[in-house]
């Protein structure tokens, strides 16, 4: 559709809409400390410096940008993905509050909790600070005091979703950190993320998002099992076009006679959350069938993503882009052991009423 921009561009829109519905969700699920998090060893400084790249894009002329780490700063074990986003976050909402221009700093440093310097419950010990000022609007004792109720926003409407304040506290706190602010009418405000140190952890390096490459992979056979039929059908023509031979069920029970008639299968790709039976109980029920079956849990059900991927199954969380499932297919096939993929012609997998 390349060759058509009014065509590209309501694609381009849609696309937008679909990523703007599906960060609001992740935010509302890390409010509720209920996305999963892949923490880390990160250095602070590196995610730090990522996310200045793009507030330079983003401050304007009118505001002042410096950074300042400290020489000896702490790994902290953190999601670096996530922490990136808190990071932006907490510095467009200080360039929202200097409409006139300022000064907008971002500090890294070490410290330890105590009684008099911490902020809430948190427990006492080391911890590594990301702060965010600026020399703003401030905020009166009644906006202060809310500051972190979900959807309650100072902006007009349109220009924020009240989340991202919420976003950044729950994410510190499913951390095992926390979140301190310090703000006052006219003086600009102070926040302070407080994050655990990672003590005797590896240095974990912090990497953008896959590009968009096709990632080489072998044909394989592979059964998708989604009771939605939309999903079910658009990851079958994905895969067909990568090359592979699929089959489609929108029902458990329909994957199971698949699984029994086409022998071998490679890999099984199933939804979570189906009205006759979990992905779970299908995958369990597959591998009965066909013992070494290879197996991807599609999902953004928040308690099977909680769960570290069901321990050994991998999870591909929704909504994900084409490029997200081509790479994590290809990871999977190439791991395939050729002879683990045998099957017990005589064992049956449909589910018995």
């Amino acid at each position: 559709m390349s060759g058509d921009p009014h065509v590209t561009r309501l694609l381009e829109v849609a696309l937008n809409a679909a990523g703007r519905g599906a960060t609001l969700i992740q935010d509302l699920l890390t409010f509720a400390h209920r996305k999963p998090l892949h923490p880390a060893a990160v250095d602070v400084s590196a995610v730090v410096d990522e996310a200045k790249k793009i507030l330079k894009q983003t401050m304007g002329p009118s505001i002042r940008l410096t950074v300042g780490t400290a020489p000896d700063l702490r790994l902290a074990w953190a999601d670096p993905n996530q922490l990136e986003l808190a990071i932006l976050n907490l510095a467009l909402n200080a360039r929202d509050a200097m409409a006139n221009g300022g000064r907008l700093q971002i500090a890294c440093e070490n410290r330890r909790a105590d009684a008099d310097d911490s902020p809430g419950d948190l427990a006492a010990g080391d911890y590594v600070i990301v702060s965010v000022s600026d020399t703003g609007t401030g905020m009166s004792e009644a906006t202060l005091a809310r500051a972190f109720e979900p959807f309650f926003t100072t902006k007009e409407v349109g220009r924020g979703s009240g989340l991202g304040l919420s976003m950044v506290q729950g994410f510190a706190a499913q951390s095992g950190g926390a979140v301190q602010i310090a703000s006052s009418l006219g003086k600009g405000t102070t926040v302070e993320l407080w994050l655990p140190p990672a003590e005797h952890q590896s240095k974990a390096s912090v990497s953008a998002e896959p590009g968009e490459f096709v990632f080489r992979q072998r044909q394989a056979r592979i059964l998708v099992c989604d009771d939605d039929k939309d999903v079910c059908t658009l990851v079958g023509t994905l895969l067909r076009d990568l090359g592979h031979t699929v089959w489609e069920a929108p029902k458990p029970a329909l994957a199971l006679q698949i699984l029994e008639r086409e022998r071998p299968v490679d890999l099984l790709l199933v939804d979570y959350a189906m009205p006759e039976m979990n992905g779970r109980t299908v995958i369990d029920r597959a591998r009965a069938c066909q013992p070494g079956l290879k197996t991807l849990l599609m999902t953004g059900y928040a308690e099977a993503l909680r769960n570290n991927g069901m321990s050994e199954i991998p999870v591909l969380r929704k909504p994900f882009k084409a490029v997200e499932l081509s790479r994590r297919i290809a990871e999977i096939l190439n791991d395939l052991n050729d002879g683990a993929e045998g099957s017990n012609p005589a064992t049956l997998c449909t589910e018995k009423s």
